[in-house]
């Protein structure tokens, strides 16, 4: 019986982390991107904000790095300096709503994104945070004719 017990639970526990298909972003380099998140749907949706990471060839082919499931409130994560990040910041309610941008972090800068949804309409922006906490400056939205929400890992 206790056989039974323990291959029936092992089974749930590969069943409910099985499920994602997500690959985990291992942000190990040094923070220095802080995303603030707030998402508020509704009793009848739910909102949750996935970000996707990839590193961008000169070509647009990218390596999918792995996700982040984001909730409200603030994340930090390592980005590699240095090298084009495409970041997809994703929205899932009924549908799959992305915001996509190309960032090049330099060495020794931080940068700060606010990504929201409210009402079914999103927002994100991001910043390059200045020197001593100034405010910085505002970054405008990078794209190239690269990977679009078609090509981003599924999600269960």
């Amino acid at each position: 019986m206790n056989r039974i017990h323990l291959a029936c639970w092992l089974l749930l526990l590969s069943v409910i982390t099985g499920c994602s298909g997500l690959k985990i972003y291992p942000n190990t380099t040094e923070k220095n991107l802080l995303i603030r998140t707030k998402a508020t749907g509704s009793f009848f949706m739910k909102v949750e904000v996935f970000l996707h990471v990839y590193h961008l060839k000169d070509d647009c082919k990218n390596d999918y790095l792995g996700s982040i499931k984001l909730k409200n409130g603030e994340t930090q994560i390592g980005l590699p300096t240095g090298q084009p990040t495409y970041l997809a910041f994703v929205f899932r309610t009924d549908g799959i709503t992305p915001s996509t941008t190309i960032l090049t972090p330099r060495p020794g800068n931080s940068y700060i994104a606010d990504v929201t949804y409210a009402d079914r309409i999103y927002n994100f922006s991001l910043r390059e945070a200045g020197p001593r906490g100034s405010p910085g400056r505002e970054l405008e939205r990078q794209t190239r004719n690269c990977p679009d929400h078609r090509s981003l890992p599924e999600y269960r």
